[in-house]
């Protein structure tokens, strides 16, 4: 059976593969039945699941962790939901590819951090040269991918601080702008001058 990705499922079809483990949740059915309530994921999409007459013996599947999954395809108030029939955590031996289950950047974190040295060079206004290479020194943006502390070796995810038009961005950029009312300027929403 050929895996497909979560946004090829289609309703009424089969699914054999690894997913990651989003959440998991120990739940009763309305008769008192144990179930579990799975979130699993891979990079393109997240899809519910249910593994239904839980034995009780058999511990949850931690959040992070992959697992392997045979189920069919249903459709639950217009939304696709996986029903498990197998699962089990997976094991070193099995051939799971961590790049087909996590979003990642598309280039090489050594491309990207050229790139982030070039353009922080290329800076005509000093104070953003200072402001990047201060970030770099203090280990915001790593030397080398191998002793990144705080990114450039893992997965891009919506939570690193990016922003779209009308959400918050509590890692934007605010440099003070001599003459404004407030002494700054954001920097943190595109296309608001």
């Amino acid at each position: 059976m050929e895996t497909v990705s979560v946004c090829q499922m289609q309703r009424d079809t089969r699914f054999e593969g690894f997913l990651l483990v989003r959440s998991a949740e120990k739940r009763k059915d309305v008769k008192g039945n144990d179930y579990v309530d799975l979130n699993l994921t891979d990079r393109t999409g997240e899809i519910n699941c249910k593994i239904w007459n839980w034995d009780g013996t058999t511990e949850v599947p931690e959040s992070g962790i992959a697992v392997k999954i045979r189920g069919t395809v249903q459709e639950y108030n217009g939304r696709l939901q996986l029903r498990v029939e197998r699962w089990r955590p997976a094991t070193p031996e099995d051939p799971v590819d961590m790049s087909l289950l996590v979003p990642t950047a598309p280039r090489k974190p050594e491309e990207m951090l050229a790139e982030i040295r070039e353009t922080a060079a290329s800076l005509s206004i000093p104070a953003f040269r200072q402001l990047t290479e201060g970030r770099r020194r203090a280990g915001m943006v790593s030397g080398s991918p191998a002793d990144a502390p705080c990114g450039a070796q893992r997965p891009a995810t919506p939570y690193d601080g990016y922003a779209t038009a009308g959400e918050s961005n509590a890692g934007g950029l605010s440099v003070a702008e001599p003459g404004s009312s407030s002494g700054r300027r954001d920097y943190s929403r595109p296309g608001e001058d």
